[in-house]
């Protein structure tokens, strides 16, 4: 039984403590008149995840209330308040009636069960439970309270307000309106005698039992998903690079899961369109490039090739919700028309150069082409110095550059060609790249230099410190680490570097073996990001070698950039400003003076 239920009985309880008066003589005549039944419709859930158990917030917050008022002139006059089944689902149901409020201070009873003399309230029985769920009854009777004294009955309006509420312990038969029939009956009599004939008086009430919301199958637009990504079940939005045009080839992968305002499955129509290559397959269904279908919950989706190659959108709509998503997916042809190479690390190191080149390859329609792509020496000679002349397959093809990146092994230091295919063997090539020529270099530091990436900056600006090794003839060396390259304290600096700025405290030197301004990293070399000051004026970088290198490179190196001043600009701007305006006024005179003297000349 719910809280509300035992609030209900604590309330009869109360109503019970009022007493029964003694009954006195009344007058000879007695009537009950103006029988008044006012209903309120009540309305309760299901239970969550239940199609059979009512909500446990019943009663007076989701049960029907029932009003009950009348006019006494007798002692003897009562009514008693009974309710019936009348429709099929209240029929199978268990509902119960208690007292929740008397709506007058005339209201000295309400008895339960059964009418055996003249006066209904008082043959109903004198027990205190005023709830039918607990009684097992479906009967109660009322009557008018005695007066302050207790010898004399009082008359005039009597009334109570009762809850009709289904039973939240025993099943229900489903959600729907459930309707019973309230039914008052009124009996007028003199003490003594036998009650006048009944007179019923009846009003129909209806709970309305609907599903939980947590069971609801409405699809609500707020916790209803779409994601495209990999193939398989997609949690979240990701990337799909271009797929291979070849039939059957998995592209990309959708999830659209529909659901209710709990987050829970729902269920809407839905209708998915493909335009251009590629067919949709979801469950056992395959093939589809236009269809409309009801779906529950979660549904995986694949996007397949067909054989074409080109841009493929795709389109999925939901009815009820509104919701529309439409995402787009490449097909390249197998084989590509063109292949650009790019060297990407200027110096090899003796060993994996993960980044050697980067490659740019097309199909025949311009689209991007993103299968595999091999790297091979060109000749035997080359293929001493790095690679092999075996072509090698490349990295995978990334989305967000749009760039191939390949793998070379360097040998023996010098120089080697290099050239990128589309098949894993030279005969099978489709298209061939450019050549290339990559440097194989030993990793052996002999100095070091430090520099900023540009001579002058704004106060606060944003700089890039890169301190580089180099070989003997002063090129630049491959990726490596320098131990002890640089004297303790590292990199110092002449003045109070912005706030932000790295610290460039470190010793050892670890380059990388390529550029990439969006990583901050410039090939060959170490970078610190750091902050200029919020002042002009010159900053001095110094450092000294240290024993990582040969003794010609323990020297101290140094780089020099310049801050400029607002003010002093401002002022230098003024200054020049006030030395052309006076060299404009000397000029003035003496062309004035010059005229001076013509005019005379002329007037002579």
């Amino acid at each position: 039984m719910s809280t509300t239920t035992n609030f209900k009985r604590v309330a009869l309880v109360a109503v019970a403590a009022l007493g029964f008066g003694v009954l006195s003589a009344i007058p000879s005549s007695a009537a009950v008149s103006s029988i008044a039944i006012d209903v309120t419709n009540g309305a309760t859930p299901l239970a969550v995840g239940s199609t059979t158990s009512v909500n446990s917030d019943t009663g007076t917050g989701t049960g029907a209330t029932v009003s009950i008022s009348y006019l006494t002139t007798n002692a003897s006059d009562s009514v008693t308040v009974a309710f019936y089944n009348k429709n099929a689902l209240a029929t199978g149901s268990k509902a119960y009636l208690a007292l929740v409020e008397t709506t007058t201070s005339n209201l000295s009873r309400v008895l339960d069960n059964g009418l055996t003399s003249n006066n209904a309230a008082t043959a109903v029985g004198g027990g205190a439970t005023f709830d039918s769920s607990l009684a097992g009854i479906t009967t109660f009777g009322m009557k008018a309270s005695t007066n302050a004294n207790g010898t004399s009955p009082t008359t005039g309006s009597v009334g109570a307000t009762f809850a009709l509420f289904l039973d939240t312990r025993s099943a229900v038969t489903s959600a729907g309106t459930y309707t019973y029939t309230v039914v008052v009956t009124t009996y007028s009599a003199t003490p003594g005698t036998s009650p006048l004939p009944a007179v019923e008086t009846s009003k129909d009430v209806s709970i309305v039992v609907s599903a939980s919301t947590a069971s609801t199958t409405v699809p609500s637009a707020v916790t209803t998903t779409f994601y495209m990504g990999a193939v398989g079940t997609v949690s979240a939005e990701a990337a799909v690079t271009p797929k291979v045009a070849t039939t059957g080839t998995d592209a990309a992968g959708f999830t659209l899961d529909i659901n209710n305002a709990s987050g829970n499955d729902a269920l809407d129509t839905v209708t998915v369109t493909v335009t251009g290559p590629g067919t949709l397959g979801y469950g056992a269904v395959v093939g589809v490039r236009s269809s409309s279908f009801a779906q529950t919950g979660s549904v995986d989706f694949t996007l397949k090739a067909d054989g074409t190659a080109g841009v493929s959108t795709v389109t999925f709509k939901t009815t009820l919700t509104g919701l529309s998503w439409t995402r787009t997916v490449s097909f390249y042809s197998a084989k590509a028309a063109s292949i650009a190479t790019v060297v990407v690390t200027p110096a090899l190191a003796v060993g994996t150069n993960d980044r050697a080149v980067s490659i740019t390859a097309k199909d025949a329609l311009g689209a991007a082409w993103s299968g595999t792509a091999y790297i091979y020496a060109s000749s035997a000679a080359d293929a001493l110095i790095a690679g092999s002349e075996t072509p090698s397959a490349c990295g995978s093809y990334s989305a967000t550059t749009g760039l191939i990146y390949c793998s070379v092994s360097g040998k023996l230091a010098g120089t080697a060609k290099f050239k990128v295919i589309d098949a894993a063997t030279v005969a099978a090539a489709n298209a061939t790249s450019n050549e290339v020529t990559l440097t194989v270099k030993p990793a052996t530091a002999n100095s070091v230099k430090i520099a900023f990436d540009k001579a002058t900056y704004a106060p606060g600006e944003k700089a890039l410190v890169t301190v580089t090794p180099l070989a003997a003839d002063g090129t630049n060396l491959p990726a490596t680490t320098v131990t002890n390259a640089l004297a303790s304290g590292g990199i110092k600096s002449s003045v109070q570097l912005g706030s932000g700025s790295a610290s460039m405290e470190s010793v050892t030197i670890a380059t990388s073996g390529y550029s990439s301004s969006t990583s901050n990293l410039v090939a060959g070399g170490m970078t610190y990001v750091v902050y200029m000051p919020s002042v002009g004026g010159t900053v001095k970088l110094t450092a000294t070698g240290s024993t990582g290198l040969p003794i010609a490179g323990q020297v101290e190196v140094s780089a020099t950039a310049t801050v400029t001043d607002n003010a002093a600009a401002a002022l230098a701007a003024v200054t020049a400003l006030a030395t052309t305006v006076a060299s404009l006024k000397t000029l003035i005179t003496t062309l004035t003076n010059l005229v001076l003297k013509i005019q005379k000349k002329v007037k002579a």
